[in-house]
């Protein structure tokens, strides 16, 4: 089992606090570190969610 670090736990926090103010944001979690290939699989559905319609 992967050991969980303080900096997952941090982005958790953060993103309550983003969801508590009423920021419209997005945290996408995954199951292993940071890499290229994880990196390259996230970002066209980044850059579409960063570049979506206004909503209000």
């Amino acid at each position: 089992m992967r050991r969980v670090g303080a900096g997952f736990h941090n982005n958790l926090r953060v993103a309550a606090t983003l969801a508590e103010a009423g920021y419209n944001f997005r945290l996408v979690l995954g199951d292993g570190g940071h890499s290229p290939n994880h990196g390259g699989v996230l970002l066209p559905d980044a850059l579409r969610w960063l570049w979506r319609p206004d909503e209000g």
